[in-house]
């Protein structure tokens, strides 16, 4: 049985890349114009963004309450219990209501104290990582829109490709093509590798 924890994140892209395919047949319409465009794919990113945080929390506590997942990741928690308050007063060693999943390496640390061996969180390949600190970099560039998070977007994310100009922020570069057969916006791309690492969570 696929884990709840990735059939809610799957549930969520699906209705944001549809929500993505409406943008694009109304800005064709001439009914919207391109700043708007990139508004709403900075919005519909950064929704697909804290949706994959809260999926690693999800299954997290979905671990912690003893389900499980698939018998090749081993998972077992060190201490199982029902009550998600209980979990999250657990996790939260610092005097605050949210707790922070990204980078990656904070979900591994509690991963490693609460689950043996960290699994299935420790088990993730490097190029995984890879493509979770990427994603990273371009939330922050939207988020934060700093001279700062700017270079880190062109340093960490660009990497010196040539591209058209429109496409060195991260709304142009998000709508820009990934591929061109089948057509593919990195935005898509992001999305699908997200949602397949969860799927290798789970």
């Amino acid at each position: 049985m696929t884990a709840r924890p990735f059939v809610n994140l799957r549930s969520r892209y699906q209705r944001l890349d549809s929500s993505r395919k409406k943008i694009e047949t109304v800005y064709l319409q001439g009914s919207i114009s391109l700043e708007v465009v990139d508004h709403l794919y900075e919005s519909l990113y950064l929704n697909a963004f804290v949706a994959f945080e809260g999926f690693l929390e999800e299954l997290f506590y979905y671990l912690l309450r003893g389900n499980r997942i698939r018998s090749a990741h081993n998972t077992v928690p060190r201490v199982q219990l029902n009550s998600d308050y209980t979990i999250h007063k657990l996790l939260s060693s610092e005097a605050r209501s949210y707790l922070n999943w990204l980078p990656y390496d904070r979900t591994i640390q509690r991963a490693e104290a609460f689950l043996t061996k960290g699994r299935p969180f420790s088990t993730l390949e490097d190029s995984d990582k890879t493509i979770i600190k990427k994603a990273h970099t371009i939330r922050n560039a939207i988020a934060h829109k700093s001279r700062y998070s700017q270079a880190k977007f062109l340093e960490r994310v660009v990497q010196g490709t040539p591209l058209p100009k429109s496409e060195l922020r991260p709304a142009g570069y998000l709508r820009g093509s990934f591929r061109m057969a089948p057509p593919q916006t990195r935005f898509e791309n992001y999305l699908s590798n997200l949602l397949r690492i969860a799927q290798a969570l789970t």
